[in-house]
């Protein structure tokens, strides 16, 4: 317990005994995500990158006519 607390120092003593279950203890335990920062620079050139072939949507009309994958549908 006190491994997990010192880990995850979102997650309360009182939250971590009374509140979670097994199962979300070693699922909070397995997670390795983190956030990286970059500079803005970098950023901008990763965003423009990203956005190359990123589908525009203005409206709900360009939501019925794309499918769950976003490919469009005829």
């Amino acid at each position: 317990m006190i491994d997990f607390l010192r880990a995850n120092t979102w997650c309360s003593q009182e939250e971590y005994k009374w509140r979670m279950t097994v199962p979300q203890i070693r699922l909070a335990s397995m997670d390795f995500t983190h956030i990286e920062y970059i500079s803005s620079d970098k950023g901008n050139n990763q965003k423009n990158d990203k956005l190359k072939n990123a589908k525009v949507i203005n409206g709900a009309e360009d939501l019925r006519n794309l499918n769950d994958l976003g490919i469009p549908i005829l």
